[in-house]
């Protein structure tokens, strides 16, 4: 354009054709979409950005339809379970990755959380594809839309090292304590 702007243009074409399949003219239309294709790139970069904060995070972050079936993994999730960084999760459940007994216990609180429609948090022993069991803390949360419950997120944090360390500090406190009895 002659103000040195670039923008966006859409051009829709529509041949006219005769009864003998001649072109008889050509119909066009240029349309400015700049702005709608500005709002695009935003879009874009919010979600390149909210992907990378996700994915950097050091809890698992998961959220799965009301159905159990997995919408979005984090990294971190990807790493606790073993998963390829290029494999597919969605539309996959927790028994598609998990032990039965965790796959279970996975889902049946999400079950709750979808039932009661509230925040619910627990902490326990989880099982691991790789034959560990680790402490975890787990924070799943309903996601709603304007008319329903679409989601059910979740945050999974491993716990296991801090409560190993309570552990310890806590049996320091009780042999210092009956050390101080005996003296």
């Amino acid at each position: 354009y002659p103000d040195g702007v670039t923008r966006d243009i859409q051009v829709t074409n529509v041949a006219d054709f005769a009864p003998d399949g001649r072109v008889l003219g050509l119909f066009g239309m240029a349309q400015d979409i700049t702005a709608r294709k500005r709002v695009e790139r935003q879009h874009i970069e919010i979600e390149e950005r909210f992907r990378a904060v996700i994915d950097n995070f050091p809890a698992a972050i998961v959220l799965k339809d009301v159905d159990g079936r997995y919408l979005m993994v984090n990294k971190t999730f990807r790493e606790w379970l073993r998963i390829a960084p290029g494999e597919d999760c969605t539309g996959k459940t927790a028994y598609d990755f998990l032990p039965k007994e965790t796959a279970e216990k996975v889902e049946a609180h999400e079950r709750n959380v979808a039932a009661e429609r509230v925040s619910q948090v627990e902490e326990r022993h989880s099982t691991f594809p790789d034959g560990t069991t680790r402490r975890t803390w787990s924070h799943k949360f309903p996601i709603f839309g304007r008319a329903a419950m679409l989601a059910v997120g979740t945050v999974n944090l491993d716990v296991t090292e801090q409560r190993n360390l309570q552990a310890q500090l806590s049996q320091a406190q009780k042999m210092e304590a009956v050390g101080q009895l005996t003296g």
